[in-house]
């Protein structure tokens, strides 16, 4: 893509220029949410474009920035607290990563990047925040999405949904304002989508 499409597909608006000089007053943890949502608003507006080998290198480039920067090898080093924010952005990108190549029936890509994504935010231990438990329950929902989609897995794929829909139905009963709409309309599309997988399940055992 030339660099005249490119900006008119993923233009600086005016609401982001604003927002990125308020950057300069945020924390360690916010300004990585900052920089993650920046992202996520490119690539997406690339994905909806229809450019999503585009969009995958936004992600691309992301990860290899966060996992930089969790390794010590660019920037200053970080507090436990914001290392674990950047893994969990990991993890989001790559379970990114991972559905865009599946929409691309690029099946191994999309496997290993779920798969990666998942075991990423694992290692980053219990979920000690409605933050970190709804990341989870996105990584595991994309995780068992991308494998339903492509008809291989679907035991581990029914697992992960219903934990996804464990963590969500939990985060439900006292949603932290800043998630409690995002939660309010997941949660029954996520219960919709385990009831779908239980019925399959149960169909292919009678048999």
């Amino acid at each position: 893509m030339d660099r005249q499409s490119r900006d008119r597909v993923t233009p600086v608006t005016g609401t982001e220029a604003s927002r990125a000089e308020d950057a300069v007053h945020l924390s360690a943890e916010e300004a990585v949410d900052f920089a993650a949502d920046l992202a996520q608003r490119r690539a997406t507006a690339l994905a909806d474009a229809g450019h999503l080998d585009e969009a995958i290198g936004v992600y691309d480039e992301e990860a290899r920035g966060y996992r930089a920067r969790l390794s010590g090898l660019v920037g200053v080093p970080t507090d436990p607290s914001t290392a674990r924010r950047q893994g969990l952005h990991l993890g989001k990108v790559l379970m990114e990563i991972g559905s865009l190549h599946a929409r691309m029936r690029r099946a191994q890509a999309a496997l290993e990047n779920t798969a990666e994504a998942l075991s990423t935010v694992r290692r980053l231990g219990p979920a000690d925040s409605p933050m970190a438990g709804y990341v989870l329950s996105r990584v595991l929902w994309g995780y068992a999405w991308v494998r339903v989609g492509l008809g291989v897995e679907l035991p581990q794929a029914l697992l992960a949904v219903e934990e996804a829909e464990e963590i969500l139905r939990d985060l439900a009963r006292t949603p932290p304002p800043a998630l409690a709409q995002v939660i309010a309309g997941d949660l029954p599309v996520l219960q919709s989508f385990l009831a779908h997988l239980r019925s399959r399940a149960a169909a292919e055992r009678s048999f």
